[in-house]
Formats: C-alpha cells, sequence, structure tokens
C-alpha cells in the first residue's frame, strides 16, 4: 500500500509507503512478538527506541491501511536518512510484514489524495515513465521486494541483510555524483551515486 499525501513536504503527489512520526504513544505501547534487544543493533537504536518504532509501524499501517499486524508480523528491512538538502528532515527505518489472509487494506485517514494497492516492479514501472513520484529511499525499498516473488522469500531476506543508516551526500566533486555514506559513522557505503531529483529538496 502506497499513499499520495497533499501534505507531504517534498513535492505534492508524492508517492510513500504507509508511515508517520513517533507519538507519544508508541514509547509505552505493547507490541508483543517481536525480537526487540535482538533487532534494535540492526536499526541503529536501543532496546526502547526500537519498541518505539515498532510500535509506531504497527499503529501507522493501522490508522491508514486497517490492516491489524502484531510486532511478531513485522521485519526490519531497511534504514535511511534525509539528505540535508531537504527542508524536513527523518530518520526512517522500513519494515516488511505479510498482510494477514482474511484482511483488506483501504486507504484511511486525511493525510493522502489517493492510496493504491501495486506490485513492486509495476510502482517501479510508473516511476520510470514519470506517473510516480517517489523519493530515493523508496525505491530502493521497492527495488529489494521485486527481486522476490514470494512473501516467505522477502521476510527471509530482510531478516537476514545487513542494515545500515544510509545517508546520500554530495560527493568530492561538487558538480559530479552523490555517496551514500553510513549515517552513524561517516563510512561511504555508495559511490557515483546520481543526484537527488530536483523535487526532492522542495519545501
Amino acid at each position: 500500500m502506497m499513499r499520495r499525501s497533499a501534505s507531504m513536504a517534498f513535492a505534492p503527489g508524492m508517492y510513500v509507503f504507509p508511515g508517520g512520526r513517533l507519538d507519544d504513544i508508541d514509547l509505552s505501547a505493547d507490541i508483543g512478538g517481536y525480537p526487540v534487544v535482538a533487532e534494535a543493533e540492526r536499526a541503529s537504536t536501543d532496546a526502547d527506541g526500537m519498541r518505539a518504532l515498532v510500535a509506531c509501524a504497527i499503529r501507522e499501517v493501522h490508522e491508514e491501511t486497517g490492516i491489524v499486524l502484531r510486532g511478531g508480523d513485522l521485519v526490519l528491512l531497511d534504514h535511511w536518512v534525509t539528505p540535508t538538502i531537504a527542508s524536513r528532515r527523518f530518520d526512517v527505518r522500513f519494515f516488511a510484514a505479510a498482510v494477514p489472509g482474511d484482511q483488506e487494506p483501504v486507504g484511511l485517514g486525511t493525510e493522502m489524495d489517493v492510496t493504491t494497492w501495486i506490485e513492486p516492479t509495476a510502482a517501479l514501472a510508473e516511476f520510470e515513465a514519470d506517473r510516480m513520484r517517489m523519493l530515493r529511499p523508496t525505491i530502493r525499498v521497492l527495488e529489494l521486494l521485486a527481486a522476490h516473488d514470494r512473501v516467505e522469500a522477502v521476510m527471509a531476506m530482510a531478516g537476514g541483510r545487513a542494515i545500515r543508516p544510509k545517508l546520500p551526500v554530495l560527493g568530492p566533486d561538487p558538480a559530479g555524483d552523490w555517496e551514500i555514506i553510513d549515517d552513524r559513522t561517516g563510512e561511504v557505503l555508495e559511490s557515483e551515486v546520481p543526484p537527488p531529483r530536483y523535487w526532492e529538496g522542495m519545501p
């Protein structure tokens, strides 16, 4: 499920996954079934932070799609930090989850003007055709998902990945490509990365 939010900071018509910022309620929510301590290091946080992130993911998915998940349904998939050129910055963890078989996602809430349920390969094709505007983290996550044709394979892949907090930055040549670095250590993870599209830094 993805949404197009009329209130996104980056640009109108931006497609993103369900999600949002941490609320106070997430700090004390009972998530049950998620290996908080074991997964905290993968998410570059501590146990309390991990618990809140999972609670936030569960809450946001329910608020925006009607899907009810438990902590044990989620697997950490990726971690991105917004480039400094953005007017609003985020430190975002992405989770994968299988939709329970007896539930159907629906578009809920007031933050989006269009919702759609779409396969990763189709979403990527729409992006390449300039019909779905998406940020680099969303595209990269879709590419991870598109490499597998079964939910079980996606979940296994997500659980076995080394997760690094990826931050796109301008490379050594101000007129050249960008790099993706580890936001916590500064280690260069990727070089010769295309620069963000013009609308990724828009207010």
